[in-house]
Parts: structure tokens; C-alpha cells; sequence
């Protein structure tokens, strides 16, 4: 607490679900696919020349904070680390609905009702192929949001 609102980096969190992927910013794109018109990949260079960047207050917070109380309902995989899993930094970024727009993303009567983040890593023991989660299409579009795109394939679903 004495450092203030934004954790200093040699305290900020880490926790990986897999291995961290050896990338360099010439290599790393992010690909924007499923139910879209125009489906495409963005390299970082394009991301930050072609879109509107924005600075963002980001509280990160560890779904692995609530674990003790997961645990007393049934066992989970891993260890108690507590509420020790939150961090909050600026980041710099693109906002995820101009992307999405640039894509010509499909209408909830189209049949897109989420968008689905999938991380870069294969996880480790058969817990899935990659890490990912994913946000209704209705979060995803609403500018007032500021959803800002996480250097992770986007996939619009219709589940």
C-alpha cells in the first residue's frame, strides 16, 4: 500500500498457464476470425499505426485469488496463494471495438454473441488446448467500455 495505486513492477503478479511464448514484437499479430466480414491479422506495427491508441488503468486480478474458497465447495488443481494475484498498472493499447469494426463484425441476429480470446501458449496437463475466455458481443462493442485488445486471437462464436 505505501507504493500507492499502481504496483511497481517488481511486485506486479505473474502467473502463466503455460509456457511463455518466445515472441518478438516483429513476429506477434493478432488475428481476428469467425463471424466477421472481413476477417484479418494485425501485426503490432499495424496495431499501433493504423488504429487510435489510449492509455488504460488495468487492474489485473488472478481468478486463482478465490481458490481457498473454491476449494472448500471441491478440490481444485494448484495452491492457496490468497488474494496475493492482483495488480495494477497502465497499459497502452487499442481499443477492441475499433478492431472489431474494421472486421465488419456480424449482428447478435447474424448469430455472434461473444467474442473468444484465445491465448498464444498450449497449456500444460491436458486442461484444454489454450488459455482463453471470452465477453458478449454487447460488452465488446460498447465504446464507453474502453475493452482493450489483450495481444490475443479474437474469434467471434455464435455460442
Amino acid at each position: 500500500m505505501q507504493h500507492g495505486l499502481i504496483t511497481p513492477a517488481p511486485l506486479h503478479y505473474i502467473r502463466n498457464h503455460g509456457p511463455v511464448p518466445n515472441a518478438t514484437w516483429e513476429d506477434w499479430t493478432v488475428e481476428i476470425c469467425g463471424l466477421v466480414k472481413r476477417p484479418a491479422r494485425f501485426s503490432m506495427t499495424q496495431l499501433v499505426n493504423e488504429f487510435p491508441s489510449r492509455e488504460f488503468l488495468v487492474t489485473l486480478v488472478c481468478a486463482g485469488n478465490r481458490r481457498k474458497e473454491q476449494n472448500l465447495t471441491k478440490q481444485t488443481i494448484g495452491f492457496n496463494w490468497g488474494a496475493v494475484g492482483i495488480s495494477t498498472s497502465v497499459w497502452k493499447g487499442v481499443t477492441l471495438v475499433h478492431i472489431l469494426k474494421r472486421c465488419g463484425i456480424y449482428s447478435r441476429k447474424k448469430g455472434a454473441l461473444n467474442v473468444c480470446f484465445e491465448g498464444a501458449e498450449y497449456l500444460p496437463g491436458g486442461g484444454g488446448p489454450k488459455y482463453g475466455t471470452n465477453i458478449n458481443i454487447e460488452m465488446a462493442m460498447d465504446p464507453a467500455r474502453d475493452e482493450d485488445v489483450g495481444y490475443m486471437p479474437i474469434v467471434i462464436t455464435s455460442w
